[in-house]
């Protein structure tokens, strides 16, 4: 009798590892080096438990591709880093999962060109161009049929440049120039 007690009290801390590993998959999340750096796979979740974020660190720096999550569940953002954990492609959703706009991000700024999609229509409405988180270019506006309705040009987050608006079956509407923000003809 104390021979089978002394093997359940020996098997019982094993029988708990084992139901516990059923639960935990193969991948450690949320660890730290010595230094306090994030390591490999991180998640994060709302104060009711559901999921904000996963992905991997090296070294503090995010490395490859992050999803993001509405209260809701659905995805909010899928963001691939790029190795210097600097730059990343975006794509961000709506919270009915219809994509909302994908651009570049250096440095947390918006960089490059970006695309901005109608919630309604699902087409393309919008691209602007960026650096280092200002208007820096072109920015066309796009009817629902996808013919073209402005094109303005920035420089420094300023209107500068040729400004047309044209009508839906692709007549040019209006015709000016900004410089330093300013109409200028």
């Amino acid at each position: 009798m104390l021979k089978n007690q002394l093997i359940l009290i020996l098997l019982f801390p094993l029988l708990l590892n084992l139901n516990a590993q059923d639960v935990q998959s193969d991948t450690t999340w949320n660890q730290l080096d010595n230094a306090g750096k994030k390591q490999g796979w991180w998640k994060k979740h709302y104060p009711d438990g559901t999921l904000m974020y996963k992905g991997f660190f090296v070294d503090d720096i995010p490395q490859g591709i992050f999803k993001r999550y509405f209260e809701t569940g659905g995805i909010k953002a899928i963001m691939n880093y790029y190795p210097d954990g600097k730059n990343v492609y975006s794509r961000l959703f709506y919270m009915n999962g219809e994509p909302a706009a994908e651009g570049k991000y250096y440095d947390i700024q918006k960089d490059s060109i970006w695309h901005y999609y109608s919630y309604y229509s699902k087409t393309l409405t919008y691209t602007e161009t960026y650096l280092k988180g200002q208007k820096n270019g072109l920015s066309t506006k796009y009817y629902t049929n996808g013919q073209v309705a402005e094109r303005l040009d920035w420089k420094a987050d300023m209107k500068h440049g040729d400004w047309f608006q044209f009508y839906e079956d692709s007549a040019l509407r209006l015709s000016s120039h900004y410089t330093n923000n300013e109409l200028n003809g």
